[in-house]
């Protein structure tokens, strides 16, 4: 781990697989899946801020839970995604 969170570890990665798709040349066959693998990063990374809130706000634990669900199910798409596109052609 890097940080000391691996939620924002996830989230790190998730928003470099678009930049090494993009070293690789194969971005540009499913560029909206690799858009959503980079959005899910950046939910990954407001999961963590939410958090992190907790000390401020009480119940901030449930959204940054809702958040983080809702980054995998977005994350898995576009790989489910991405890995049609790249498959088919």
């Amino acid at each position: 781990m890097v940080f000391e969170s691996s939620l924002l570890d996830l989230g790190v990665v998730a928003l470099l697989v678009p930049v090494f798709a993009e070293y690789a040349k194969i971005r540009a066959r499913a560029e909206r899946a690799f858009g959503y693998i980079a959005a899910a990063g950046v939910l990954f990374i407001l999961a963590v801020v939410l958090q992190q809130m907790e000390t401020l706000f009480a119940g901030m634990t449930q959204v940054a839970l809702a958040v983080e669900v809702v980054g995998v199910i977005v994350a898995i798409f576009g790989a489910v995604i991405a890995a049609y596109k790249l498959v088919i052609e």
